[in-house]
């Protein structure tokens, strides 16, 4: 039998809790539907963190669209799907950090024109 979050009423809530508290943890995630099961346990998704290869576009999209806190990109030509659907998301910044050998955290500052 396979057990989800929403499914236990007193975890969720014990998730949506801590996360909201100043020292709450976040979610890291490797899919869209681990970033609306994260979602709808409470975290908010400024504190979600999506991390591993082979992002579906369509995962991009809805991650990047519902606010997600930060994205760690594999390559140049996922940073480059990435900015493509913050465009589409009118979003003016997002946490990045590109594993091609950089290593290092840098925002993804105006991809598009928030207007």
């Amino acid at each position: 039998m396979e057990t989800h979050i929403e499914d236990n009423l007193a975890v969720r809530d014990a998730v949506a809790e801590w996360s909201r508290s100043e020292e709450g943890a976040g979610a890291e995630i490797a899919s869209g539907a681990e970033f609306r099961a994260a979602l709808a346990a409470g975290v908010p998704p400024e504190r979600i963190l999506f991390a591993g290869p082979g992002k579906s576009d369509g995962d991009i999209e809805a991650t990047v669209a519902g606010g997600i806190g930060e994205i760690h990109l594999e390559n140049r030509e996922e940073m480059a799907r990435v900015a493509a659907a913050a465009v589409a998301a009118r979003v003016d910044a997002l946490q990045q950090r590109l594993h091609e050998g950089l290593g290092r955290r840098r925002p993804l500052v105006r991809v598009g024109d928030a207007e």
